[in-house]
């Protein structure tokens, strides 16, 4: 099975695929060793590592670089977070994901909100976008490359689960292979969506979204976790320097298990 089926198959069997996500290629090949089947990346995660703020902060040539380091850096598929596609312009939209395809990503995540505008993009227009990426990708050989369209009505306090459903639905016809709906929390309406749509649903995990036991039995296929293990590891360091700078006994530091890198 290549590494593009095996992506889809993750998604599509009985228990619920965790996906974690990557800022940097050490990040991804811890990932990679802990045993994660597939990972993704978080660009939140990745703006911080570059100290900017996340919301396409920097050119399409710097996303990519990075990018490319951690889709290099280990042996299972990557699928890429590109934001909204670092352009409003359908082709350059498509282009962008041919890029990240041709680096050997397996997937990609598209957010249908604009982040020139800040506002959500029309239901067409974004329907027209992921059909256009299907059939770009498609054209140049990345038929079984996964497309993970991400709705951001309810991150943007602008959920009314009809016009969630509704983009779930014309974002699906127009050739998503997964919908993503970070921030909605409601169980019946996470589990009327489940039960409505052909393609697999994807949840974040949240402070008030959090148990894959949950989220799996009500038809959840695909739990993401976004810039969860960046926070977990910039928190951890600034709990450290802020005890050590303030303690004399630093014996604590060194009370870890051995550690063994995958290099």
């Amino acid at each position: 099975m290549n590494k593009y089926l095996h992506f889809h198959h993750l998604h599509n069997q009985p228990t619920l695929f965790k996906l974690l996500n990557a800022w940097d290629p050490l990040s991804a090949m811890l990932l990679e060793q802990a045993g994660c089947a597939a990972i993704g990346t978080t660009s939140w995660g990745m703006a911080n590592a570059r100290v900017q703020q996340d919301g396409e902060s920097c050119s399409f040539e710097c996303f990519i670089t990075q990018t490319k380091q951690i889709v290099d850096s280990v042996n299972i598929g990557v699928s890429v977070d590109m934001e909204s596609g670092f352009s409003d312009d359908i082709e350059t939209i498509c282009d962008n994901v041919l890029t990240i395809a041709k680096l050997g990503a397996v997937g990609i995540n598209i957010e249908d909100s604009s982040k020139k505008t800040g506002q959500l993009r029309h239901i067409n227009e974004q329907s027209l976008i992921l059909g256009a990426i299907r059939q770009s990708l498609d054209n140049a050989g990345y038929k079984q490359f996964f497309v993970n369209a991400r709705i951001d009505t309810a991150l943007l306090a602008q959920h009314q689960f009809s016009n969630t459903q509704a983009r779930a639905d014309a974002y699906a016809k127009a050739g998503a292979d997964g919908i993503f709906i970070p921030g909605l929390t409601n169980p019946t309406q996470i589990e009327t969506l489940c039960k409505q749509l052909p393609v697999p649903v994807n949840m974040l995990a949240l402070p008030t979204c959090y148990n894959s036991e949950a989220l799996q039995n009500l038809g959840v296929k695909r739990l993401s976790f976004g810039n969860t293990f960046s926070d977990n590891c910039i928190n951890l360091i600034q709990k450290q320097v802020s005890k050590t700078l303030k303690c004399s006994d630093h014996g604590d530091l060194f009370q870890y298990n051995s550690i063994t890198l995958p290099f």
